[in-house]
This record gives structure tokens, C-alpha cells and sequence, in this order.
């Protein structure tokens, strides 16, 4: 490879990252503007500054192509001077332009807006940080309602129920029930906890499960309950929310040790479960919701994470992999889709699955993987966080827009930006 071509590979590299950083400050301009719409302060920037941001974006750069190129880079550089030191989103702005121009006259291209769609088409969505506050208290489960307006934390033996609209606010209830931590149920005490009245949580019902429980998933319909807990039993749970019951299906034990997690399948007719003595059980639910076994898999490794992304493929999360199982009739193809740093980890944070944006979101170590599902079988690796310490938890919305995460006591929103 020349260098000619390397030069021009690593100019439009750094173009992308710029159109990144662009859209990043971009969205937070667009925040402090909705914010100083209810408040007379304003920061990060003055007025100014700001609303000489706002000519730019409307400038026709392709009008300007029209004058003689030294003109106008004068023109530019003397708008530069003007601008505040400190003004990073505008510094982004006209390093991209500069740049831009410089790789167009390498390439021969003389439409501004062919090379704007092709950066565009190359460009990656990934999360920026957006928001951070502080909790001491360590959040080991978070989750979202189901239209992204209210987000549960648990900290020790309570649950949080906080605000969310793009960011977390209000903590509108702080539910006690549990003699013990929360997390994954030290007190072996399942609890429905339901909003009796606007800003009001009350238990509808609790029941012992007679072990700690390490991982719980639902139905879609909401009236059957998946547990797996630390003496290896996975269990089925028919709930009615109405009349506040819940009562034992039937339970499998084929493990000694603890279920990490459960998942069920797109068509919610299987089940499966990965454990700490290296097996991967798939269930089949039946009418009623019992379980009965339909394949054990032993392996040299166990998974602490696992999820069915459809009917055929299981993805799991084992050290310094992450791994697709196909199903083929009864037999299963493997491929690794992702090495991973560390084999060190702690079990909570399951895999999530975004069907809204064909996002994964898989914790390893102290690092989250965002891995984007172009089809099936093919995956891409969207973009690695990289946190402070192996004590990481976190989930995303059901939009997919917005990854909520805990770490070193701070309480993290990350957005999605296109």
C-alpha cells in the first residue's frame, strides 16, 4: 500500500471522529438551548458564541465553494480569530471543513455533498456519556418500565423508583420490603410491588422461593415468572397481577451449583439457562408454562451470561469470548464473535438484546461491549466502554436510545447519537 492511499485511509478516519465529536456537541447545545427556554442562565457558552454556532449551521458551505478557495479560507480564518478560546464544538467544526477540503482535492471529488454522504454512510451510531451523578450505594439492577418513563435502581435491601425523560430526575418512591440485599435475593423472598396510585407503591403479594435467587426474567404477557437461584433449581411461576397471586408451576434441577441467567426465546416456547458448574440447559415451556428438559450441554468453560436471540441463536458471554450457538436440529454449530480482554467478572448485568436498534449490550470484566447485529450471524463491534473498576452494572432502554450505567459510585446516562 502507498502512502498516498494510507494518507488518504487516515484522513477520512479522522474526518469520521470529527463528524462524531461534532454530533456529540451538537446534542449538548441542543440541550442547553431547551434548557435556557425554562432558565434565564446559561452555560458552557455565552449568547454570542451560541447563536454564532447556530449561523454556521444554516452557512451554505457549497455557495461558498463558488469563490476563490485562498478568499474564502481567509474569510473563515478571520471569523476564526473572533471565536472564543475555549469553543470546542466550533474548533471541531472548522478542522472538519479544513480537512474535508484536503481529502476532496486528493480524491478528486468536487461535490461537498458526496463526500458528506459517504462520511455519513461509514459513520458508526455509538453512546456518549450525557449525564452522571453520584450513588454511593452500589446499583446492582436497574431496569426501565415499559415505555422508558420511570427507571428502578436497587441499592442494599431497597428499590429506587426514579424519573426518566432522556435523563434521570425525580426519585418519585423508595420501596422497603426486603430483610436482605435485594440483589439477587439473599432473604429467598419474591416480591410484587405494584402503583396502587399515582406516586404510591404498595406489595401485592411475596413468597419464598427457598434459595437466593440469582436471576429472574418474565414473560411478554407478564403471567409467567423465570427464576434461577444458587442451588441450581430453575423454577416457573404463574402469576396473576389482578388478583395479587402467584404460585410454583414446577422446577428443574440438573445443576449444583448457581443458575446465572435465564432467557427465554423470540417465540417464548424454550428456555435457557447457563450455570457455574459449565452446563448450558435448554427448557421447553409447555401450554401451562412447566418445564421440561430438551438439551444439557456441558462445556470446558462455564458462561456466566447467556441470552436466545431468536428461536435458533444463543449468544453467551464465557472468559475471553463471546460466543454464538446455532441450533440445527440436534446439533450445534459455535463461532466466536467477539475475544474479550479478561476472563476475571462478576455475574450480574445480563447480555440485553435491543431488537429496536439491533444492539447487544454484553458486560465483560469492566468494559461493555456494544455489538450491532447487521443480519444474522454477522456482527459488528459498534463500540467497547471502558469503566473504572470490574464493579459494573447497568441496562438499556426499551428504545435503545439510552444505556443507564453504575460504576464507582456514579450513576451514568449514555445516549445514542445517529
Amino acid at each position: 500500500m502507498n502512502s498516498n492511499k494510507i494518507d488518504k485511509e487516515n484522513i477520512f478516519k479522522i474526518l469520521t471522529q470529527l463528524k462524531r465529536e461534532s454530533k456529540k456537541f451538537k446534542y449538548e447545545q441542543d440541550s442547553i438551548k431547551n434548557k435556557s427556554k425554562s432558565t434565564s442562565s446559561f452555560s458552557l457558552y455565552n449568547i454570542n458564541d451560541q447563536q454564532f454556532w447556530d449561523d454556521q449551521q444554516e452557512m451554505n458551505y457549497t455557495e461558498q465553494t463558488q469563490l476563490n478557495s485562498q478568499q474564502s479560507f481567509l474569510q473563515v480564518d478571520s471569523k476564526i480569530t473572533n471565536i472564543e478560546e475555549h469553543n470546542y464544538p466550533l474548533m471541531l467544526k472548522y478542522a472538519y471543513y479544513y480537512l474535508k477540503w484536503v481529502y476532496m482535492i486528493q480524491c478528486g471529488i468536487k461535490s461537498e455533498e458526496q463526500i458528506d454522504e459517504l462520511i455519513e454512510s461509514n459513520d458508526i451510531s455509538q453512546y456518549y456519556l450525557t449525564r452522571e451523578i453520584q450513588k454511593k450505594a452500589q446499583c446492582k439492577h436497574l431496569a426501565f418500565n415499559k415505555n422508558d418513563t420511570l427507571i428502578a435502581i436497587t441499592q442494599n435491601n431497597e428499590i429506587e423508583i426514579l424519573k426518566f425523560n432522556s435523563e434521570i430526575t425525580d426519585k418519585i418512591a423508595q420501596l422497603k420490603g426486603h430483610v436482605n440485599d435485594v440483589n439477587f435475593s439473599a432473604g429467598e423472598q419474591i416480591f410484587m410491588w405494584v402503583e396502587s396510585s399515582y406516586d404510591k407503591w404498595e406489595t401485592r403479594f411475596n413468597i419464598y422461593a427457598n434459595s437466593p435467587i440469582n436471576c429472574m426474567t418474565f414473560n411478554k404477557a407478564e403471567n409467567l415468572l423465570i427464576t434461577g437461584n444458587q442451588q441450581g433449581f430453575i423454577q416457573a411461576y404463574k402469576l396473576d397481577f389482578i388478583r395479587g397471586q402467584i404460585f410454583l408451576i414446577n422446577e428443574i434441577k440438573k445443576s449444583q451449583n448457581f443458575v446465572y441467567q435465564v432467557s427465554f426465546n423470540k417465540s417464548e416456547n424454550r428456555l435457557v439457562a447457563c450455570t457455574k458448574d459449565e452446563l448450558i440447559l435448554i427448557l421447553n415451556i409447555g401450554y401451562d408454562g412447566g418445564l421440561t428438559m430438551f438439551k444439557l450441554i456441558k462445556r470446558n468453560k462455564f458462561a456466566c451470561r447467556i441470552i436466545f436471540l431468536d428461536d435458533e441463536r444463543i449468544l453467551l458471554a464465557q472468559r475471553q469470548a463471546l460466543i454464538e450457538l446455532q441450533l440445527q436440529n440436534d446439533t450445534i454449530q459455535e463461532t466466536i464473535i467477539q475475544e474479550t480482554d479478561s476472563d476475571k467478572d462478576w455475574y450480574q448485568f445480563p447480555i440485553q438484546y435491543n431488537q429496536a436498534q439491533d444492539v447487544i449490550v454484553i458486560k465483560q470484566n469492566k468494559y461493555i461491549y456494544i455489538i450491532k447485529e447487521l443480519n444474522k450471524g454477522n456482527y459488528l463491534l459498534q463500540q467497547k466502554l471502558d469503566f473504572d473498576s470490574i464493579e459494573l452494572f447497568g441496562t438499556i432502554s426499551n428504545c435503545g436510545i439510552y444505556l443507564i450505567t453504575w460504576n464507582n459510585q456514579k450513576l451514568q446516562t449514555y445516549m445514542l447519537l445517529k
